[in-house]
Order: C-alpha cells, then structure tokens, then sequence
C-alpha cells in the first residue's frame, strides 16, 4: 500500500499483516492550534511552534510521559491537559478546577499542602489548615498515591506511585502530607485507624487518584482493565504481601477495545468527542474561562485498491490541551483493512476535503 500526503500535517500510515493475506491500516494525522485570547483557534503551520511529525518517541515531560504514536487505536477520544490550576482571587486555601467536552465533565478539588495532624482530645488524624497558593500544577506527584512502609519494605500505590497521601499506619501518616488533588466527592477529611490489617478503611487507603495529565499505561486504573483477575480471592487483599496482586493474575486480554492504548487518565477517556462539540476549562488560566469548538478536519481518507476508490472521514482520537503555550494538539485516526491480491493497485491518499 502507497501512501501519499497532499496536506500540510504531519500524518502516518501503519501497516500490519495481522492475519494472513488480510492488511490492516491505521491512519493517524496530527493537527496544531493556537487558542487567542478571544478564545478563538488559530491554525499552526509554520514556525517554531508547528507539528512536524507525529510522536515517533515518547515525550517525556514535567506532567507526566506523553507516549509515542502507534499502530494501534484507542477506545475512543483522550482528552489530556496540560497545565496548572490558577486563582484568579489571589492566594486561596481551595478551589475548584473544570474540564468539559461533549460527554466529559471533571472537576478537581484543588487544596493547599497540608498534614495530618492530630487534635485536642481526640485519637484521630485530622488534616491541618491548607497553606495558601495561587497556582498549583496539575501533576499526579500532588495527587492520591506514593508509597507506604510495610514490614517487607516501601509499597507503592499501584495508581500512583509517585504521589502523596498513601499511608498504611496512623503513625506513619502522623506529621506527612496529604494529596493537593482530590475528587470532591471523596475527599480526605480524617483517618479511621482499621481495626485489622486485613481490613483496611476504604477511606484512607482505595483511592483512585485523579487528575489532567496523560496517565500511564502500567499504573493500575489502566491495567485494572486489561487484566483478569481471580475472583475466588475477592475481599482476601493483603497489603502486608506487596507481591500478592502479582501473583493472582490469572489472564491478561490485550484488545485494543478494553483502554489498554488510551493515554489519557480514565475518567477522560473511552468516550467519542466530534467536531463542533465545545472544551471548556475553568480554573485554569488568568484570564478565567478557557472555551472552544472542537474544529472540523479540513482533510479526508481515499483509498484506492485497484480500480475501486473509497473515501472515508477520520475520528477524533485525542485531544491535548498545553496551557503553558496555550497550544491544542488534535489527532484523528482511520482504521481500514483489505484482502492482499498479488500485483494490485493499492494507494492511500491524505487530501483536502472539496469544496
């Protein structure tokens, strides 16, 4: 299969022969916009800020790594941001951070450091008075997770190893941080010491961490759904054995269809965004609400096996806003297949929508 590229945007065509004598196409284009102060996109073809491929590599970034672009799809459109939550107050002690797109609306309880502490006649642990702050970036070091001191060592949190707030033991979390995000509708708010270790408090320690940035593929809110697990040993976790969840993987499934390419965190991916449909944010830029429409692509799929041509439309497959420069990076996809016949025509061409 040829492939040749009429536009401007850097684009790639990957092949794979599957099955045999059955060729499998994806089709991935990136596309670059600025967003104006007036909220408006501004396409980016030239200059220091334009695309000029795809991602071969992954980034690695202050936010997290930004994985590289591959044969497979994802389950429907990642929506990933980069970028702080910002008080247009002044120095605050909380606040509320907003992201929305067609099916997605999240929101973020932006909190200053903290620690648990305790209080005057009480045996529990309390969260201390929020510093003050007027901007915190979204990054899941601030978020639930880290690593908790058990008897075989350092246990980190399987969704977020490299966060604050895991803790297994009262006195270990005494004088220590909290996370600086958190789900407003499961927020920290003390410690409930578990009466055993077998069974410990929901409140303190199964907490889905939460955030922006693009999440990981081997952290557990992603694995979680690739791998199945032996069910006979439900409600039998024993976080004294850090090496007991390894050991109770009975299969993994690797279908594309269960997330296990999604880049974005869970709760902003596995849902379809189409052109037209707004993005707003809110909370994280000086000059307040952060909104735009979704643009149409101005480009489409033909292709050509011998003397049939086909043209197709491509999806949205990832949405990644970058508020330090306010850049937003779309990238659609097209998945195809054919039946190889020797010495056939085979073309795929990337051009521009007619008029």
């Amino acid at each position: 299969m040829e492939f040749f590229n009429e536009t401007q945007f850097p684009a790639e065509l990957f092949r794979n022969e599957l099955e045999e004598n059955f060729m499998y196409n994806s089709l991935l284009v990136r596309v670059r916009y600025q967003i104006e102060i007036n909220n408006q996109l501004t396409l980016i073809t030239s200059g220091e800020k334009a695309l000029k491929d795809i991602r071969r590599e992954p980034v690695e970034d202050e936010f997290g790594i930004i994985e590289s672009d591959l044969f497979f799809p994802r389950t429907a459109t990642d929506l990933i941001i980069i970028g702080n939550a910002i008080s247009t107050k002044g120095p605050v002690s909380q606040m509320m951070v907003n992201a929305s797109a067609g099916p997605y609306n999240e929101t973020l309880l932006v909190t200053g450091d903290r620690i648990w502490e305790k209080r005057l006649m009480s045996k529990k642990l309390y969260p201390s008075t929020p510093e003050l702050f007027e901007s915190m970036p979204l990054k899941y070091e601030l978020a639930f997770g880290g690593s908790a001191v058990t008897p075989q060592g350092e246990h980190p949190y399987p969704s977020n190893p490299i966060g604050k707030g895991y803790y297994i033991s009262k006195n270990e979390a005494l004088g220590n941080p909290l996370p600086n995000i958190e789900n407003p509708k499961d927020m920290l708010i003390e410690w409930k010491e578990p009466k055993k270790r077998k069974e410990q408090d929901f409140l303190n320690i199964q907490r889905d961490p939460v955030g922006f940035a693009p999440y990981p593929t081997n952290w557990a809110l992603r694995l979680l759904k690739i791998i199945e697990w032996d069910q006979t040993l439900q409600g039998k976790l024993n976080l004294d054995d850090p090496e007991f969840l390894a050991q109770q993987i009975e299969s993994i499934d690797f279908n594309p269809d269960n997330g296990m390419f999604d880049r974005a965190h869970p709760r902003l991916s596995g849902k379809q965004l189409v052109p037209g449909q707004a993005v707003r944010l809110t909370g994280m830029s000086t000059e307040g609400i952060i909104e735009f429409q979704i643009p149409e692509p101005s480009f489409e799929l033909m292709v050509r096996l011998e003397d049939d041509i086909f043209t197709r439309d491509l999806e949205l497959e990832e949405v990644l806003i970058d508020l330090r420069g306010f850049i937003v990076d779309f990238s659609f996809r097209k998945l195809f297949d054919y039946e190889i016949i020797p010495n056939q025509i085979r073309q795929t061409t990337l051009k521009y929508k007619s008029e």
